[in-house]
């Protein structure tokens, strides 16, 4: 989810490929948006948000001390917290994205699912899980990049491309 709120905060993420959006497929979609992201800690989620956004702001500056890389993360979080109160229209943003990949029908299934003690559960540890799913992923890839590497470099010189 976090993910998700970043890309499309940075633009990373449109739906290009524009679906209708009917008001039952708006209501489903906020009904699903709400069930998702109602048992999320909002300060937390907002607060590495702000991380994020204070780490870019301080790329652009340099030669901060401390105190002053401790007033931009400290400001940026509270930047951060006052634009959670207001998720509407960051809600109207992700609607398209939804209906670009799911139907209305898929949309009211996932809302039935997440309703369900599976599925209040999903929603509450899915954060945790992506995690450490990103880090077991990023770990096995590290293992297998010297044999990639090697194999990739005995076909490139089997090929006569590299010396």
């Amino acid at each position: 989810m976090l993910a998700m709120l970043v890309l499309l905060g940075s633009g990373l993420v449109s739906a290009s490929d524009e679906a209708e959006i009917t008001p039952e497929l708006r209501a489903a979609v906020e009904q699903l948006v709400e069930i998702t992201y109602a048992s999320l800690d909002q300060e937390q989620l907002f607060g590495q948000i702000a991380e994020i956004a204070a780490g870019e702001v301080l790329k652009s500056v340099n030669n901060m001390t401390p105190e002053q890389v401790e007033r931009i993360n400290k400001t940026t979080h509270e930047y951060m917290l006052e634009m959670a109160g207001d998720l509407d229209d960051l809600i109207d943003e992700m609607i398209p994205i939804y209906a670009k990949f799911f139907t209305h029908d898929e949309i009211l299934q996932m809302v039935a699912f997440y309703e369900t003690p599976l599925g209040k559960k999903t929603i509450e540890v899915m954060p945790e899980l992506a995690v450490e799913m990103a880090g077991v992923s990023m770990r096995w890839s590290m293992s297998k990049l010297p044999e990639v590497t090697e194999k990739m470099k005995a076909q490139l010189e089997s090929e006569d491309l590299v010396e």
